[in-house]
């Protein structure tokens, strides 16, 4: 049932009178309790640093009453919060906070979801390293737990950090061991990259053959998807792994099907053609030597 804002704030009421009362008669974990619930309303009032400074108060208390656990769970939503407000460095102070009472708890899901926030957050501030690290930790445990939106979140992520380290090897590891978990209709265009992420990676390596699968296979799902400049590029890398390998006419298909999109590409890469019509003589003149 949606609840009214005169409701929410006869509810607020309620529980700040009960907050009072619960000081009076010094019941801590009472007051733990309904601080949580204040915390938990201002969050859904969207007012987020009243969330903040009540679930602050919380872990306090929790603290307090040595009921760690409830005091790593403050932790982490105080984290949520912070980085709800774009406040990373606070976020990641507060579960970092968190992931030492998990770890002492040998709560794993907490620990994982933990290294998994602090690891992303590592990644938003450029930090490679230490989210390859935090990562790395966090994979086998959220492997265990069968938590498959972390999982997918994480593997992409890791893929991606490997392809910009230029450790492609391991980057095709990990996007091949993520790419069975996208099988639903609206993970296509997260499924496309994947597949392009495999065969740029392979295509460092200097393997034509694997590029050429991987990106055959990502095409088709990009067309759908009328992502014309992920279309254009792999056609592009394509038709030039074919042109290197002697197949020129076949290259010629996918020089053609490249000069479509020329005008949605960069100005740079457009100068060579006002027009599809002219692109397409300087390709088939540059791949099969016609005058």
């Amino acid at each position: 049932m949606c609840m009214s804002k005169e409701h929410w704030y006869k509810a607020k009421e309620y529980l700040e009178l009960a907050l009072q009362k619960r000081h009076s008669v010094g019941n801590l974990e009472g007051q733990a309790r309904t601080l949580d619930s204040l915390a938990n309303y201002y969050e859904l009032m969207e007012q987020t640093e009243q969330a903040i400074e009540y679930r602050k108060r919380s872990a306090s208390f929790w603290e307090d009453l040595k009921s760690f656990l409830e005091e790593a769970v403050a932790f982490q939503h105080i984290g949520v919060l912070y980085k709800a407000l774009g406040k990373l460095e606070e976020a990641r102070k507060y579960y970092k906070q968190a992931l030492g009472v998990y770890q002492n708890l040998n709560e794993r899901a907490g620990v994982g979801a933990m290294l998994f926030e602090i690891g992303d957050i590592d990644n938003t501030l450029g930090h490679s390293f230490e989210a390859l690290d935090c990562f790395e930790k966090a994979l086998p445990i959220i492997s265990e737990q069968g938590n498959q939106k972390q999982l997918k979140a994480i593997l992409f992520a890791m893929g991606a950090l490997y392809f910009n380290e230029n450790n492609f090897q391991q980057a095709i590891k990990i996007f091949e061991e993520a790419l069975p978990l996208y099988s639903e209709s609206d993970e296509e265009e997260l499924k496309a990259l994947i597949l392009n992420s495999i065969g740029r990676s392979y295509e460092q390596l200097g393997n034509g053959q694997k590029t050429r699968e991987y990106l055959e296979l990502a095409l088709p799902i990009f067309h759908n998807l009328k992502d014309h400049l992920k279309e254009a590029q792999i056609l592009n890398t394509i038709g030039a792994f074919l042109r290197g390998d002697e197949q020129p006419e076949l290259a010629l298909t996918y020089y053609l099907n490249f000069a479509r999109w020329l005008p949605i590409r960069s100005k740079s890469m457009a100068r060579h053609t006002h027009n599809s019509a002219r692109s397409e003589m300087f390709i088939e003149s540059e791949v099969l030597g016609c005058p």
